[in-house]
């Protein structure tokens, strides 16, 4: 019989070959270029690059206040895994990025600090369930995060910014009540009393007037 050969095709290409050279970063990208019927010839599963892939990054990411460039980078890649259903990557290291992300928000490189939240997000959008464990502290650094340390809302030249934190902390005593108190240890007679008479018209649902007019006149 005659001997079998095998095809220009195969003898020309073998992605085996190249297995070992090929970075995670690149892995997903060239089965993504290959032929369908060559993508089952692909040594690596998926989910295992990703995996890789996703280690990496978070060694990257581990780099606080540092080596911005690389770190955002690894933010983009990052952002791109939360839409797709590599459910197995996110068992394996849902809680490594979740903490990683959070001590990122405290990163001293604005830029960073913004990509970071935008991952948060989209990872919350794409797959909520996870964050069960993780709400209070998610939320918790969140806010911190988002908070300006060098200025206090009551006191703002704005009178609608100081408006606005009379409307926050009435909501935040409506869930929380007396326990709000300690924390504003800080206002002034006048302020506490505006914030008295808001918190009264709305446990008796009169909430009516605008404070525009009563917060402005507060010192």
């Amino acid at each position: 019989s005659m001997p079998t050969h095998s095809s220009p095709r195969s003898r020309d290409y073998n992605p085996y070959n190249y297995s070992d050279s090929i970075s995670p970063f690149n892995k997903s990208a060239l089965k993504e270029a290959m032929f369908d019927d060559d993508a089952d010839q692909f040594p690596d599963d998926l989910s295992l690059d990703h995996s890789d892939l996703v280690a990496e990054l978070l060694k990257e990411l581990s780099n606080h206040n540092e080596r911005v460039e690389e770190r955002k980078i690894a933010l983009y890649e990052l952002m791109k895994l939360t839409q797709e259903e590599s459910f197995s990557v996110w068992d394996e290291h849902f809680k490594t990025i979740l903490l990683l992300l959070l001590e990122t928000l405290g990163d001293k490189e604005p830029t960073i600090r913004a990509l970071a939240l935008k991952v948060l997000r989209e990872i919350l959008r794409h797959q909520p369930a996870r964050f069960k464990n993780y709400a209070e502290l998610t939320v918790m650094k969140t806010l911190e995060a988002h908070k300006d340390p060098h200025k206090e809302g009551y006191d703002n030249s704005e009178s609608s910014v100081r408006k606005a934190c009379v409307f926050c902390l009435v909501a935040v005593h409506a869930v929380i009540g007396d326990e709000l108190k300690p924390h504003l240890s800080q206002l002034t007679g006048s302020k506490m009393k505006l914030l008295n008479l808001y918190i009264k018209r709305a446990q008796t649902g009169s909430g009516g007037a605008d404070p525009t007019t009563d917060v402005s006149g507060q010192s």
